[in-house]
């Protein structure tokens, strides 16, 4: 089994984020990145981690509801403000990096 943290980069809202810098910054740094996109729902999103077998998931808009739980797998929300590498620098403090 593989070390390299797996992490799922999500939206929930149609805000425009520059996540693919993110997704770009966090291969560089040795992450194995699932860039997801903007989901409908939570439980879209949820389905989508679960089949991804993420440990990870970095999401923008989710606006601190908490609704995002998933057993063995941290969620960072990301607010559509932060900068990229404050984003970057989440994920990876969750992944353990």
């Amino acid at each position: 089994m593989s070390d390299v943290t797996r992490v799922l980069l999500a939206q929930l809202t149609e805000a425009e984020p520059d996540l693919s810098a993110v997704a770009r910054l966090l291969r560089d740094a040795g992450f194995d990145v699932v860039y997801g996109g903007l989901f409908g729902s939570v439980d879209d999103l949820v389905q989508a981690a679960l089949q991804e077998d993420v440990g990870v998931v970095g999401v923008i808009g989710a606006q601190g509801s908490g609704e995002i739980q998933l057993a063995d797998v941290t969620v960072v929300e990301l607010p559509e403000t932060m900068t990229v590498e404050d984003a970057v620098a989440a994920i990876k403090s969750a992944g353990g990096a």
